[in-house]
Order: structure tokens, then C-alpha cells, then sequence
């Protein structure tokens, strides 16, 4: 016959096993709980698009890269190969919040160009493809809200781009876009 502490101790571990169940449930959830589908419709600047999904408009914020501003050295050229990438193309964008303006913050998906069918698993990365072509930095201060193989591609991507001197590298020094913000007048 069991005694009342042997009772005790098994609902204990019963409940250890359950509660660290549900935390490793929890934990191996993805990182972006919201998708959204649509088209392309506006291109703003080099890090931010808007979406048309069920008949709304939707502003997205690519999330962990930050592209020159529009009078910004190179800000024309980041927001043409945004344009490129993605204008009049149906989209998937992961997302987990909006910011202090209420756009999305996502990492947004196109088919991949060498796909040939609807349902191919293949996608490619606009925020990716950003920072890849030298047309935006990874925004290091935003890297924990990406897993961690986002966060370690981003910056591989800044590093080539960098290193191959393409798109905003061109020219020696270029100046962050937050660098740039902070340093204009209001």
C-alpha cells in the first residue's frame, strides 16, 4: 500500500513531466505565429511594401533590415530592386507584430524564380535577398526577434555583400540608415 509521501512524490514528478511537456511544447512553437498572403501592390522604399490580401491593404515592415532612406545615398536603388523583386508578385509574410506605426514587421516570401510549379516548398527570402544585394543592412538590433539560421544568414549575406563591394557598398563608407536618421534634423 502506498503511503501518503509516495503519493505525493508521484504527483510531483507527474506534474514536473507535464509543465516541462508544455514548456518544450511552448518553446518549439515558430518564431511567427501570423501569416498573411497576398499581392504586391506598392513598393515604399527599400525595406517597406504593401500588400493587398482580401481586398485590405496591408503595410509590411521587412523584419531585421533596414534600407537607405529615399534621399539617402543609394535609397532609389534599394526600393527599385525591392520593386523588382516583388511588385505585382504573390507573397507570404511571416509575422509576430506591428510597430509603433501599425506596419507589419515580417519576413516576406516569394516562389522561387526556378520553381515551376504552384505548391514548390521553395521560396526565397526578400529580407534576405535585401541585405544579399546590397541593397540594405541587417539591423543587428532587431536580430532577436529572427531565429537564430535567419539571424546567421542576414549577416553572412551584409558580410559578402560587403566584402564583393555590390549595391550600397560600392563606395567606401557607407552610412546606416539609423546613422543617417539620427544625424538629420527633425
Amino acid at each position: 500500500m502506498l503511503c501518503l509521501a509516495d503519493m505525493l512524490n508521484f504527483f510531483r514528478l507527474r506534474f514536473s513531466i507535464s509543465l516541462l511537456l508544455v514548456l518544450l511544447g511552448i518553446y518549439s512553437l515558430p518564431l511567427h505565429a501570423n501569416t498573411l498572403t497576398g499581392t504586391v501592390v506598392h513598393i515604399h522604399d527599400g525595406d517597406t511594401l504593401q500588400v493587398l490580401s482580401d481586398k485590405k491593404k496591408h503595410k509590411i515592415r521587412l523584419l531585421a533590415i533596414d534600407a537607405p532612406e529615399q534621399d539617402q545615398a543609394y535609397g532609389k536603388e534599394a526600393k527599385k530592386n525591392l520593386s523588382a523583386l516583388t511588385l505585382g508578385k504573390s507573397v507570404t509574410v511571416n509575422w509576430q507584430k506591428r510597430d509603433t506605426y501599425q506596419r507589419i514587421i515580417g519576413q516576406v516570401f516569394i516562389q522561387h524564380p526556378d520553381c515551376k510549379t504552384t505548391n514548390c516548398p521553395n521560396r526565397l527570402d526578400i529580407n534576405h535577398q535585401q541585405i544579399l544585394s546590397g541593397s540594405a543592412w541587417w539591423y543587428r538590433h532587431y536580430a532577436s526577434e529572427q531565429g537564430p539560421a535567419d539571424a546567421t544568414r542576414y549577416e553572412q549575406a551584409e558580410k559578402a555583400a560587403g566584402q564583393q563591394r555590390i549595391g550600397l557598398w560600392a563606395k567606401p563608407n557607407p552610412i546606416a540608415p539609423w546613422s543617417w536618421r539620427r544625424s538629420r534634423p527633425r
